[in-house]
């Protein structure tokens, strides 16, 4: 439990770090859009999308 709340402080920090992000619940799924190009596929849960914006970035 205490592993996954640090992971979440770790994914609000690089949301509150990042510039012109947009997290979005889309029909078929979540995704990151930073300064208008997308950065994850259509994730299953907001955290699979900012993990994924993450690595690309």
């Amino acid at each position: 439990m205490r592993a996954e709340i640090g992971r979440d402080s770790e994914r609000l920090d690089w949301l509150e770090k990042t510039r012109s992000v947009v997290l979005e619940d889309a029909d078929n799924g979540w995704c990151v859009t930073i300064g208008g190009i997308e950065f994850s596929l259509r994730e299953e849960t907001a955290r699979n999308a900012i993990d994924a914006a993450r690595e690309v970035e």
